[in-house]
């Protein structure tokens, strides 16, 4: 790489630059029609003691038995080194997780069926096809398309296929629940965290390097006795699938930021909805019943809304996202002004790794000074989800009479309150049923 074109081009191919910047906005509105649609929900089915424990343990025994399927096969075919089979092993199984996602992807994008959010009992919260909206030719279609795709990238026909899948990757994971909860604090103290044990790690292997392995270091008995071998350990795998196992690269390194950025979209909105509960656009959410065969164990479900209103003010998802901008410009114009680069920085994914570790400082401290200029760094800090409420949670789906309407108590939290907003902005939303038609109008009051 000699050129500032050369790095343009393999920024633009091989880099998560531009398939973070369409998966983020695809995810971000993805996931607030997620978060709308789990906080109506309706309390799960009442179940024993007896039968909730069993649930549990199945799920525990299920997760473990799956970990140890995956993770003890691939240690003992890495114990016995038959590269055909790791081979087959680890190109079967990165295509299981490539598929997944591009399927996933495809169906949204063709609109194969709805989702809808379901609440089971232990306090769970799922993501379901809405019985009676599949569309089966719509789904065959993705499905073909998604493998067309797959084995594209295999076999590298064209770069965008690859950067198809990169954007399939980050919006299927950004695009739903990461957890029971979620806390813009949380995500940037673990991100400053791990930047903070990556710096640790990198200064110790420098020190080491520099004391052991430079001046001086020719006769150190640490280096006796070893001879002009191989460049490195051998690949655990044929070039063709480490080529494809490192597709996953540009996922790895943008999905963290991805978090960051939709959680900041969903706090936008939150403001909009405190800030003017008046003028907040109602949401319409269809019901539906789960299947026959999951009623005893799902609650009613609420479709994800098919359009959703995204016309409010953004700062806080417009800063994050061009302080993740700048540090990809930053790390494009350092690579630029240390050409030519060697083939090694290529292959290693030093560029997504450079990207993210400027766009962590820059994300954390633009949005600190963005909240703190707007008077709002205490809503910002004390800003939490709750995606999967406690079973005793009705969540205000409130079913009444005729035009009736019921304010489910709002909870004000004092942390909430900042110099710029007062107790009464912070709202809950109150789920009201619309009798002429199985939906729910989802619409912000002001608390008692």
């Amino acid at each position: 790489m000699d050129t500032s074109f050369d790095v343009a081009q393999y920024v633009a191919q091989h880099t998560a630059a531009l398939p973070g910047l369409l998966a983020f906005s695809m995810a971000a509105r993805t996931s607030l029609k997620s978060y709308v649609a789990s906080q109506a929900t309706e309390a799960p089915p009442k179940v024993s003691d007896k039968d909730l424990k069993k649930m549990t343990w199945a799920r525990r025994v299920g997760l473990v038995v799956g970990m140890v399927a995956v993770f003890g096969t691939e240690i003992w075919l890495l114990s016995t080194g038959d590269e055909h089979v790791l081979d087959m092993f680890f190109r079967y199984l990165f295509a299981f997780v490539y598929q997944l996602a591009l399927m996933g992807t495809l169906v949204d994008l063709n609109k194969s069926f709805k989702w809808a959010a379901f609440r089971s009992p232990g306090n769970l919260l799922a993501f379901r096809p809405a019985p009676g909206s599949v569309s089966f030719p719509r789904v065959l279609t993705a499905v073909t398309i998604a493998t067309g795709i797959n084995v594209a990238t295999y076999f590298d026909l064209h770069y965008g296929f690859a950067s198809f899948l990169s954007v399939a990757l980050l919006y299927r994971t950004l695009s739903g629940a990461h957890g029971r909860t979620f806390s813009l604090r949380v995500t940037m103290i673990c991100l400053l965290a791990w930047l903070a044990v990556t710096f640790v790690a990198v200064a110790f292997i420098v020190v080491y390097a520099a004391t052991y392995l430079m001046d001086g270091a020719a006769g150190s008995p640490i280096l006796e006795g070893l001879d002009d071998g191989p460049d490195g350990p051998p690949a655990f795998a044929s070039p063709v699938v480490m080529r494809y196992l490192s597709l996953m690269t540009p996922f790895i390194y943008a999905f963290a930021p991805g978090m960051l950025i939709t959680g900041c979209f969903r706090f936008d909105w939150a403001n909009h909805v405190a800030d003017a509960p008046e003028v907040a656009q109602a949401v319409t959410l269809e019901t539906c019943e789960p299947r026959k065969r999951f009623a005893k164990y799902l609650s009613q479900g609420v479709i994800l809304p098919a359009t959703m209103s995204t016309a409010f003010p953004k700062p806080y998802y417009t800063t994050a996202l061009w302080a993740w901008i700048l540090a990809q410009v930053a790390v494009v114009g350092l690579w630029i002004a240390a050409l030519p680069l060697p083939r090694e920085v290529l292959e290693a994914g030093t560029f997504d790794m450079m990207a993210l570790s400027l766009a962590i400082p820059f994300m954390v401290v633009a949005l600190a000074v963005t909240a703190s200029l707007r008077g709002e760094f205490r809503s910002l800090w004390t800003y939490k989800e709750v995606w999967a409420r406690p079973e005793s949670d009705t969540g205000g789906a409130i079913v009444l009479g005729e035009g009736s309407t019921l304010d489910a108590e709002a909870h004000v939290d004092s942390a909430l309150v900042d110099e710029k907003r007062s107790p009464l902005a912070a709202v809950e939303p109150v789920v009201v049923v619309v009798e002429a038609a199985p939906a729910y109008a989802v619409e912000a009051v002001a608390p008692k």
